[in-house]
């Protein structure tokens, strides 16, 4: 009986302990979570039409006719503008006019854009990431979208393609249903999903004591009580994910029934 009512007041005074400890540094205790994260990697995408055709002169001359306007929508084959040497340049493929930057009668000089005409069906978005973002994206990864014009509204996409452009690395998405407010030339955030980790574990962001890059993998350091010992421990944790105000950890000594110190 003795030796019971010893350990009680072992225990008793342990806890006492960790709550003057806890008063003195003005912190609260708090466990772990569970939760499914989703790893992604964000971006600033303009959108893109997937035609775009511009009328040029090989040579100076005059425009005779203009046959079209900002703004029309014109069909394969229609008539755009006449020079005076009597070359009719017509549409490729059916769009809108969206740029008509001369006059009729003015003179213009050799491969100057006089017409601009763009298909407006089927846009799609690029982005551009640099090498160390775009080594984890791969074709087919879920894109979550959300344009500047549109902040209420989300839009689900898809990874269709990525390549190199003038030492750049593009990533190309298509939008399973493009807004049809969004023209080309506006801009979208993009977070594209490259990893999901179900049931992982997650503590309060004010957990994180010090932050550390250990190769390629940021470290924290975080304060763990656990009630059968009594005392509190420094446990390094490698961090993941951000979920609101929780972080995700991983590689440390950390269960599900500890409890982490949290700064008020």
């Amino acid at each position: 009986m003795k030796k019971i009512i010893t350990g009680i007041l072992i225990l008793l005074l342990a806890l006492g302990g960790v709550s003057f400890y806890l008063k003195q540094n003005k912190s609260e205790r708090t466990q772990p979570r569970r939760s499914d994260v989703i790893e992604s990697i964000y971006g600033l995408a303009t959108v893109v039409a997937p035609q775009t055709y511009q009328v040029r002169s090989g040579v100076g001359t005059a425009i005779r006719k203009i046959y079209v306007q900002e703004g029309d929508t014109v069909t394969s084959g229609q008539s755009l503008i006449l020079f005076d040497d009597s070359v009719l340049a017509k549409a490729p493929f059916s769009g809108t006019i969206a740029s008509i930057p001369f006059k009729e009668g003015e003179v213009v000089s050799p491969q100057t854009a006089l017409l601009t005409l763009m298909n407006l069906k089927n846009l799609y978005l690029e982005i551009s990431f640099e090498q160390q973002s775009v080594l984890h994206i791969k074709a087919a990864q879920t894109a979550k979208i959300s344009f500047e014009s549109l902040r209420n509204e989300k839009f689900t996409g898809k990874v269709v393609s990525i390549y190199p452009r003038e030492n750049q690395f593009i990533v190309r998405v298509i939008v399973d249903r493009f807004p049809t407010t969004v023209l080309p030339g506006m801009t979208a955030d993009v977070a594209i999903e490259i990893e999901k980790r179900d049931h992982a574990l997650l503590v309060p962001a004010k957990a994180i004591i010090a932050k550390s890059f250990q190769s390629t993998s940021q470290t924290a350091n975080i304060k763990v009580f656990r009630a059968s010992k009594g005392h509190a421990e420094l446990v390094s944790c490698k961090i993941g994910v951000t979920v609101k105000d929780w972080v995700e950890v991983s590689n440390c000594d950390i269960a599900d029934t500890d409890l982490v110190e949290v700064a008020k």
